[in-house]
């Protein structure tokens, strides 16, 4: 059995009774461990095995690298099985029948070796490494890391032909609210943060007007919770409307980081947050699509209800007294628009949602471009990142490669030596590949967008930034559309964007600068205000 994932998928199971099938045609197999439970004591941690065919347990024994040893109790048992010495404990976090055991044996949190034996002769045995995460399940075929939160989820990617609406901010600023105030039946916005008052209106507005109207954000945003954003959630709390914070022990995703809202049987899906610097147009370049899909609208209805109806969604009015709240140092400012909104019939849309399925789904995007991969972050993690790999190994086969980062002074100097890197691989191995930083200009303030276009053609719009963190810890959506006048119009915002006055197009170049400008940098920079509080903390917690 293969798991890449969750907790856990049952294929079949018998607690007991059932013809016993001949011991050849049989397997037993250790698939899964619980050793960091949150309750007292970690009581609660569990075993989890998966069997091929009916088999009794009589002569079974877990035995770890210390001698402990548990017993089963005698059954018959077939498919996916759990055994835990607390099973009512361990019975909410396993999709399997929880059986008690005898004897004594302790999942070690530092890690060990545990092997199930069967008449005295080792059967199955597994290894893990500690520390063990807490409310993280151990799974011996997850990918590409072992540690699963505890009740994570295992979304496919869904595929819809739909009508488009593709925009960019700060131009199409109104864009957003217009979304939400279109709502006749529901509203779902999940975010990062949320602090924008026009989308605050809104969702006031049409939770008067009798619209379903349900929310969730990150409880443990980097900084804290804003002083707006507390003042937002208590207004909508106050008006009745169900708000839920992703925070607690049993949090699953490092951080709950999308941006998208599901209105009626539409949905929005933006590289912003729900802030006046954000989908208020005051300040971030950023992506954006509208999808015109019951199918999709649906699915991300799901992603909903999974992300808000386990442990770690709790009310904001039952914790909001437990949250200190900090100023909000944004920088906002108005820019004139410049590109109108796109809108397209009959288009191709892919969702995917991180960790379940981006990483993969965009690497095989990447990997099989054929002419060009535009690349818009707001930075990269390092070199390593599989996404940034499989862009250089594209550059490799014969594609232009572009990328355009953050010049922002709080991302500056890593991007800088990013592109540094980037650049000695490009001239080293003579490939098309170049990286640019773009910083403020008359357009927007800074760069915040993440996307990708291949062959001009395929736009992938997500709330992913390019870190294993983002894409494997934590919650983000995203879309991606298949239609030539979309890649054209994304492309379209790309080019000017890469030969913006504030482009810095040679990495080495801006190195030189910048350690010739040494000393002005600096006292430039401590006299600045802290601009883009918001979004530097976002970009940068995923890196921890």
């Amino acid at each position: 059995m293969s798991l890449t994932w969750l907790c856990i998928l049952v294929l079949t199971t018998t607690g007991g009774g059932g013809e016993l099938a001949p011991a050849n045609e049989t397997s037993v197999e250790i698939v899964a461990l619980y050793p960091n439970p949150v309750a007292y004591q970690d009581r609660g941690e569990f075993i989890l095995v998966e069997v091929s065919g009916p088999m009794r347990t009589d002569h079974w024994r877990f035995v770890d690298d210390a001698g402990q040893e548990a017993l089963p109790p005698p059954m018959i048992v077939n498919g996916s099985v759990a055994f835990s010495f607390h099973p009512d404990e361990a019975a909410p976090y396993v999709d399997a029948p929880v059986f008690g055991l005898e004897g004594w044996l302790q999942l070690a949190d530092a890690g060990q070796t545990l092997e199930l034996r069967i008449d005295g002769e080792v059967a199955d045995r597994v290894s893990y490494e500690g520390p063990a995460p807490r409310a993280r399940l151990w799974v011996r075929d997850a990918i590409p890391e072992p540690w699963v939160p505890v009740g994570a989820t295992a979304f496919e990617p869904v595929d819809a032909t739909a009508a488009v609406t593709a925009f960019v901010l700060p131009d199409a600023a109104g864009v957003p609210t217009t979304f939400l105030e279109g709502a006749h039946e529901r509203i779902l916005l999940g975010g990062y943060t949320l602090s924008d008052p026009e989308v605050v209106e809104a969702l006031l507005d049409a939770h008067r007007r009798g619209i379903d109207v349900r929310v969730h954000v990150e409880g443990r945003p980097v900084g804290g919770i804003s002083i707006p954003m507390g003042d937002a959630l208590d207004r909508l709390d106050a008006a009745g409307i169900n708000v839920t914070v992703h925070r607690g022990p049993y949090a699953r995703w490092g951080f709950y980081h999308p941006k998208y809202a599901v209105v009626d049987d539409r949905v929005l899906v933006t590289t912003e947050n729900w802030n006046p610097s954000g989908t208020g147009g005051r300040a971030s370049r950023g992506w954006g699509v509208i999808v015109e899909s019951a199918a999709l609208a649906d699915e991300l209805t799901a992603v909903f209800e999974a992300d808000t109806t386990w442990k770690d969604a709790q009310s904001w009015g039952a914790i909001r007294d437990e949250l200190a709240r900090h100023e909000d140092d944004s920088t906002l400012g108005s820019f004139p628009p410049v590109h109108d909104p796109e809108v397209r019939v009959d288009t191709s849309v892919t969702m995917i949602a991180a960790p379940d399925n981006a990483e993969a789904y965009l690497e095989r995007l990447i990997r099989n471009a054929t002419r060009t991969v535009d690349i818009k972050q707001v930075r990269i993690g390092d070199v390593d990142f599989p996404l940034l790999q499989a862009a250089i190994d594209a550059a490799r086969d014969g594609v232009r490669v572009r990328i355009l980062l953050a010049g922002a002074w709080y991302v500056e100097e890593d991007n800088a030596a990013l592109a540094e890197t980037l650049d000695d691989i490009a001239e080293t191995e003579g490939l098309d590949l170049e990286v640019r930083l773009v910083g403020r200009n008359e357009h927007f303030d800074r760069l915040h967008a993440k996307g990708v276009i291949v062959d001009e053609r395929y736009v992938a719009v997500s709330s992913i930034n390019w870190n294993n963190h983002s894409i494997r810890q934590n919650r983000e959506i995203g879309v991606v559309i298949d239609d030539e006048a979309v890649g054209a119009y994304f492309t379209a915002v790309f080019e000017a964007d890469w030969t913006s006055d504030a482009g810095l197009t040679l990495p080495s170049e801006l190195i030189l600068v910048t350690l010739l400008a040494l000393g002005i940098l600096i006292y430039h920079a401590t006299q600045m205000h802290f601009e883009g509080a918001e979004a530097a903390s976002e970009e940068t917690h995923t890196e921890r």
